[in-house]
């Protein structure tokens, strides 16, 4: 189907500066300061990190050491369009974020945009991944609105997109409930531990944002939790498309 779309002429840069919540901020990785917390986040050995990390589509590591290696190489060029930035060598296809929780003050999660399509304003957000309490509170909630909005937003990209295996269970409850629309599978897209994945593809358009926003906000407002920190209505309860 084709839409006519009036005046477009592509999307902002996405900046690499804090973005700030309540709970959570968001900053470019860079594993000299995140890598370690990381690390303990996603289990502390080759074995649990690699089981944590089974539905992103990442090979096994055997070491800290390979982590280590992959994540620096991989997040190098967000570092390096970060200082260039100022002298405007190009605009990156791939950008690395740390996920803070505030709480604690640590590195609990990564997330990566990819495919980044500057000319036809379209995102893929490639890898999402948090550990210890980031996963069990409001942080990893607060993530996913702090990112909607530099998407939509600041950058005014037009489509927002995410893939996520088919024996994900838990992720593909999570990106359902909210509003993201699921437009087929991709099949046998990726190789872990020696098993093929087809992955679901979710969508998610920048008309269909502000409710999902708006839903967002209401969730992660103060009134909507406990004493105890404990939520009162669900996030989708918020939300009715």
């Amino acid at each position: 189907m084709s839409v006519e779309v009036r005046d477009w002429r592509g999307v902002r840069d996405i900046p690499l500066t804090p973005l700030e919540g309540r709970h959570a901020r968001i900053v470019p990785l860079d594993m000299r300061l995140h890598g370690a917390d990381i690390w303990d986040a996603f289990g502390g050995s080759a074995e649990t990190v690699s089981k944590h990390l089974q539905h992103t589509g990442l090979q096994r590591f055997d070491s800290r050491g390979a982590f280590f290696k992959a994540f620096a190489t991989a997040s190098r060029a967000t570092l390096l369009h970060r200082l260039a930035r100022p002298f405007r060598r190009g605009r990156p296809k791939r950008l690395y974020f740390a996920l803070i929780d505030k709480e604690s003050g640590r590195a609990t999660g990564v997330r990566c945009l990819s495919s980044i399509d500057y000319v036809h304003g379209s995102v893929e957000l490639a890898l999402s991944a948090v550990g210890g309490a980031m996963q069990r509170g409001t942080s990893s909630t607060e993530m996913a609105y702090l990112m909607g909005c530099l998407i939509f937003e600041t950058c005014g990209f037009r489509r927002y997109e995410c893939h996520i295996a088919l024996d994900n269970e838990a992720a593909l409850r999570n990106i359902a409930r909210i509003g993201w629309r699921r437009d087929g599978v991709i099949r046998q897209r990726y190789v872990h531990d020696g098993r093929s994945a087809d992955v679901a593809v979710f969508t998610l358009m920048a008309e269909e944002w502000p409710p999902i926003r708006d839903a967002y906000r209401a969730w992660l407002d103060p009134s909507n939790f406990d004493a105890a920190g404990r939520q009162i209505r669900r996030l989708e309860d918020f939300h009715n498309p």
